[in-house]
């Protein structure tokens, strides 16, 4: 690769870096807005207690997706509904984590 090459090619990594994060942050808040949502009209004391549970455990670490799948599994939801996801879309680590939070925030006020 010549010099120019790889600065454009550090540019664009960089440029898609920058979108990944942005896109990241957005998907938290959404997330957060839902889980809000979601504790509010939809979620019994216990269902609640166990997606605030998950908040700051280190286990779930980048796997907060499947761990709000399975804390949500024994509920009557369509969680790609709850979600607001296409059929072809999974839900992101990144929306998970603003759920959660928005669920804990929910829990501490009661």
């Amino acid at each position: 690769m010549t010099d120019m090459t790889n600065i454009k090619r550090q540019a664009g990594l960089e440029r898609l870096r920058a979108s990944q994060a942005q896109q990241a942050e957005i998907d938290r808040i959404e997330g957060r807005k839902i889980g809000e949502k979601w504790a509010l009209e939809y979620a019994d004391i216990n269902d609640l207690k166990a997606v605030a549970n998950l908040s700051g455990e280190a286990t779930i670490q980048g796997e907060e997706a499947n761990a709000v799948h399975a804390a949500l599994r024994d509920t009557n939801l369509d969680i790609d509904e709850l979600f607001g996801l296409a059929r072809d879309q999974e839900l992101s680590n990144a929306m998970a984590e603003g759920f959660i939070e928005g669920a804990a925030e929910v829990l501490a006020e009661v």
